[in-house]
């Protein structure tokens, strides 16, 4: 038996990244908030998103999740879609659902909420993943006042150094999938 590195397996491994060079003392970080969509009505056919913070109250979202869920229970027998006729002759049941969106601290809660949501007998499909998210670079000097930016009385130095205008940092999320278990007498 040969022992050529053609036949060993390949062993894949992460290379580490470079550390990111320090910030100068004369920038700083402004973080962008998160872009979403606007929430949908209850009326309209787009998925329904709710999005879960740290601070968000779970009496407050059960509440909004239980009642799409009754709205989705009570338009069953209605064709709310234009594609639930071809989903039925393909066998398929169109599957009505809420999702909870959460990053950062916000994820334990949306797990959480997951939770209480399959003890209340709803079924309940977990997501996970990253996004990339943007900062700005700002300087140190620069304060923000009513939306514009104003200098500081502080004078730049005459150093340039290069720092780039944007810092791009990765954030954890999690998509939790609830809808209602279907009966089957209905």
């Amino acid at each position: 038996m040969s022992t050529s590195t053609e036949s060993m397996p390949l062993i894949y491994t992460r290379v580490p990244r470079a550390p990111r060079p320090a910030l100068p003392s004369t920038k700083t970080l402004q973080k962008r908030p998160l872009l979403h969509p606007p929430i949908s009505s209850a009326s309209s056919a787009e998925p329904k998103v709710f999005y879960i913070s740290a601070s968000s109250s779970h009496a407050a979202i059960i509440k909004r999740v239980n009642k799409q869920l009754n709205a989705f229970a009570a338009n069953a027998g209605t064709s709310r879609r234009g594609n639930s006729n071809k989903r039925q002759k393909l066998g398929k049941k169109p599957q009505e659902g809420v999702t909870l969106k959460a990053t950062g601290k916000g994820i334990t809660n949306a797990v959480i909420l997951g939770t209480k949501f399959m003890d209340m007998g709803c079924e309940v499909r977990v997501t996970t993943g990253s996004i990339k998210i943007v900062d700005d670079v700002v300087d140190a000097l620069e304060e923000v006042v009513n939306g514009k930016e104003a200098v500081g009385e502080g004078e730049k130095n005459g150093e340039d150094e290069e720092v780039a205008d944007m810092h791009v940092r990765t954030n954890s999320t999690v998509e939790v999938f609830v809808w209602r278990k279907e009966v089957e007498g209905k």
